[in-house]
């Protein structure tokens, strides 16, 4: 996770919401730049809040959960408040909440799933 899952994210955003489908292009880019920034920001909290290694190598339950909140702050804060600036949202909490609500679940979900793949199909190596 970082610049190359943040790459990969803005091609996803812009590609699924991109000018073909009636949405223009200059909103396409923004709300891909948002969809990148809010997780590349997360990784950059967390590694320094949970003061883990960059690759972000060994999280535990805890630390997922904790990404998964910081993630979604920042998902939301960025979103909400482009959205309302932009006069698409006229509520910015009722939004935020349940924005919020989804995206800590959704996130702590995949990454706990992904977790768990990644630990069956990689297992740890022990230490002689």
């Amino acid at each position: 996770m970082g610049m190359p899952a943040s790459v990969g994210l803005f091609i996803g955003t812009y590609v699924t919401c991109n000018p073909v489908t009636g949405v223009n292009v200059i909103d396409s880019i923004e709300v891909a730049i948002l969809s990148a920034a809010s997780p590349f920001l997360a990784v950059l909290a967390c590694t320094k809040i949970l003061k883990l290694a960059n690759d972000l190598h060994g999280l535990n339950v805890k630390h997922l959960a904790v990404f998964s909140l910081v993630s979604g702050v920042f998902n939301v804060a960025l979103h909400d408040v482009f959205l309302f600036e932009s006069n698409k949202i006229s509520d910015l909490y009722e939004s935020s909440i349940s924005m919020l609500a989804g995206d800590v679940t959704g996130t702590w979900v995949v990454l706990v799933v992904a977790a768990q793949f990644l630990r069956v199909i990689s297992p740890p190596r022990k230490i002689d």
